[in-house]
């Protein structure tokens, strides 16, 4: 049988870990969200890459590598001229010649960068499995531990 400050305690715990994750969740889709708006007046167009001309490779612990590498690029403006350009692109992967690529184009000054989309989604869905699973976890044990007092 538990005592009433532990069932308190339980409960405090399974809402505090809880809320911390809805939290954390929240902030990453707003900052997901803010860098979507962020670059909404950019236009974005598929390019090809001509050539992996540098990189510098990092790890963090012994599974996730990432780098940044500057590529020459070659795509199509929204008017139809092609260009070949420079850019650098912090990815996960290894892009190599031949890929294709996002491009985001300010129709401003002509500046171009690569699109953070397709990993800004992946690593979204990532932390709302994650966090998920963690909220699922807290509310499950403390039920289970309250049921069996």
């Amino acid at each position: 049988m538990l005592n009433p400050w532990q069932r308190r305690a339980i409960i405090f715990a399974a809402t505090l870990g809880s809320v911390t994750c809805i939290c954390v969740v929240a902030a990453i889709t707003w900052a997901v969200l803010y860098i979507h708006h962020d670059r909404a007046h950019l236009v974005r167009v598929t390019g090809t890459i001509i050539s992996v001309d540098g990189s510098k490779r990092s790890s963090s612990g012994r599974g996730i590598h990432f780098g940044t590498y500057s590529l020459t690029v070659r795509y199509r403006t929204p008017d139809g001229a092609e260009v070949t350009d420079r850019l650098e692109k912090r990815t996960f992967g290894f892009p190599s010649a031949g890929d294709s690529i996002a491009v985001l184009i300010d129709p401003k000054d002509g500046g171009i960068e690569a699109s953070p989309f397709p990993e800004l989604w992946i690593i979204l869905a990532l932390v709302y499995a994650g966090f998920g699973w963690l909220v699922r976890f807290f509310v499950a044990y403390s039920r289970r531990s309250l049921r069996q007092a």
